[in-house]
């Protein structure tokens, strides 16, 4: 190679060279350059991943909270429907107790019917500030020693010397100690009757034809066990082992006796039961109520009559009816505050009340008050009605009970009495009415109260159905009947209550706690008699001792004879 072709190849290198050069340099620019967008673009990777875990966490936290917000308000649905539904619960579950705790202060159920231990006396009087007992001024009630000619028997109690130490006794004074006590004595008296004959006339006469032949009790003892039997309500056991007791054993009475002693007494009172009758009749206020009390449906001593066979004969396929062996039976009281008369029937159908013959013959001034007895409301009856608004007050009282939070039935219950006393204040003033201005006001605030029930009826849910209508029935009676209840308002001589005669069915009520049943419907019947007889005699002022003891002297007082006296007391 000559020194051309090395001067040529050296030029090319050189050139090559040169271009190697500028292509390093531009790719070292180029490579800086990548570099540098490398180095952007992991800065940017960098500040994108940090965004896009601050958005991540962002949106995390975005994310629970909705989801606790959704969590809280659905919870908070949930309890608020679980609180209502609790409530409702709680709601029904009480007035479900109020049913079951149904009472004689809150419903028409007699006191005997309460619980043990559940029982609270009805009582309406306001509570007061005074101490427990006697107040001032009330009138000490004491014993008196007795006058001279009253003493029976005088004992000395003296000493001779002193019970301590021996020594002589100089007496001070002397102490009376009055003592009133009664002595039981059996006394047997033989009557010698004597017998004749007449020898104008040929005939047998006796000295007395009054008293049996033979031996049998005094008219004491009969008292003794009818008072016993129907006062007292004494099982027909205890008066026996009583009377054999107090006797020391001399008389000794069988239950057979005093069952015969009943009937016959009951037979007594035929004529004065008639006679009170007719006197109830004539009444210008007649109370009437009824009690429903256990009759025993096995064989009765005296045999069946007709009604008894009748009876077993509709039950003789129930064996339920058979095994339980009694069924229900009623005494009904008609009377005022001195005329008491008691019946019993087997049932308590209209046409049982028919044949009482009271309530058909009554007059169309009579004013009748009852506990919403809607028979009385027959067109085929003329006597006026008026309602018991103590009874209607212990429904309201049980209406308070189911729903507290309705305000009408205790503004009828407090306006009620509200009326009660403040006629009872005009009537101490010597007013017998009320104005026609307060009467209307009475009126209309009544007939506020009773629209007031409608609309709180209204917002009762539909699920106590059975709660709402029976408030509904409460607001319709009293709507339909206010002129019953109010007609204590409107004519002063008409009561508030029908207690009279829930105090002439109390001693009924008393029997059957006692005794649970009567032996037979006949037994109940006698013992209606009886009880017609010594309540009418008390409420009267002649005690029911005396009055049994004319009865078993076959000379019973009438009726006419009752009033006669009544009048000499006035």
């Amino acid at each position: 190679m000559n020194n051309v072709d090395l001067i040529k190849q050296n030029f090319e290198l050189r050139k090559e060279n040169s271009e190697l050069k500028k292509e390093n340099i531009y790719l070292k620019e180029k490579v800086k350059s990548t570099g540098n967008k490398l180095a952007f673009a992991n800065n940017k990777i960098k500040k994108l991943e940090k965004q896009f875990e601050d958005y991540q966490n962002e949106e995390e936290k975005r994310i629970k909270i909705i989801v606790e917000k959704a969590v809280n308000k659905i919870t908070e649905k949930l309890n608020k429907e679980h609180e209502i539904e609790i409530n409702n619960l709680n709601a029904k579950i009480n007035r479900l107790e109020k049913r079951l705790n149904t009472n004689s202060i809150n419903s028409s159920i007699p006191t005997s019917k309460d619980r043990i231990g559940k029982h609270k006396i009805q009582n309406n009087r306001e509570k007061t500030n005074n101490k427990i007992g006697s107040q001032d001024g009330h009138e000490i009630h004491k014993l008196e020693y007795f006058r001279e000619e009253e003493i029976t028997n005088t004992v000395e109690h003296t000493l001779d010397e002193c019970p301590v130490c021996g020594g002589k006794l100089k007496e001070i004074n002397v102490v009376r100690s009055d003592v009133i006590d009664v002595e039981i004595k059996v006394t047997k008296t033989r009557n010698n009757i004597h017998n004749y004959k007449c020898e104008h006339c040929k005939k047998n006469i006796s000295a007395n034809n009054d008293l049996p032949r033979g031996v049998t009790y005094g008219n004491n003892i009969k008292t003794i066990g009818l008072s016993m039997m129907n006062e007292s309500n004494t099982p027909l056991n205890k008066i026996t082992t009583f009377i054999s007791g107090i006797t020391n054993n001399e008389v000794n009475l069988t239950e057979g006796y005093l069952v015969k002693l009943q009937k016959q007494a009951s037979s007594n009172l035929d004529n004065f039961k008639c006679d009170l009758k007719e006197k109830i009749i004539s009444l210008e206020k007649v109370f009437w109520d009824d009690t429903t009390v256990k009759i025993g449906i096995g064989k009765p001593v005296e045999g069946y009559d007709d009604k008894d066979k009748e009876y077993l004969e509709k039950i003789k396929n129930d064996d339920e009816k058979k095994e339980k062996n009694i069924r229900n039976g009623i005494i009904r009281f008609y009377g005022d505050d001195r005329f008491a008369l008691l019946i019993g029937h087997r049932t308590k159908k209209a046409e049982d009340i028919d044949k009482d013959g009271i309530l058909d013959n009554l007059s169309s001034d009579c004013v009748v008050m009852h506990d919403h007895v809607l028979l009385n409301y027959n067109d085929k009856y003329n006597f006026k009605n008026a309602e018991c608004n103590e009874h209607i007050r212990r429904y309201l009282r049980g209406n308070m009970d189911r729903f507290p939070s309705h305000t009408w039935s205790g503004q009828m219950r407090d306006f009620l009495i509200e009326i009660k006393k403040e006629k009872e204040e005009l009537i101490k003033k010597g007013i017998n009415s009320f104005t026609k201005e307060r009467l209307n006001e009475i009126y209309s605030k009544y007939d506020e109260i009773i629209t007031l029930g409608y609309q709180e009826n209204k917002t009762v849910n539909i699920i106590y159905i059975l709660d709402k209508n029976d408030e509904l029935n409460l607001i319709e009676r009293l709507d339909k009947f206010k002129e019953n209840h109010l007609m204590f308002a409107c004519d002063f001589s008409v009561d508030f209550t029908n207690n009279t005669s829930e105090k002439g069915l109390r001693q009924v009520k008393r029997k059957i706690a006692v005794s649970f049943m009567f032996k037979n419907a006949n037994r109940m019947k006698d013992y209606a008699n009886i009880i017609s007889y010594l309540e009418t005699c008390f409420r009267n002022n002649i005690s029911r001792f005396n009055a049994i003891k004319r009865l078993v002297s076959n000379n019973p007082y009438t009726i006419k004879e009752i009033v006669e006296m009544n009048e000499k007391n006035e």
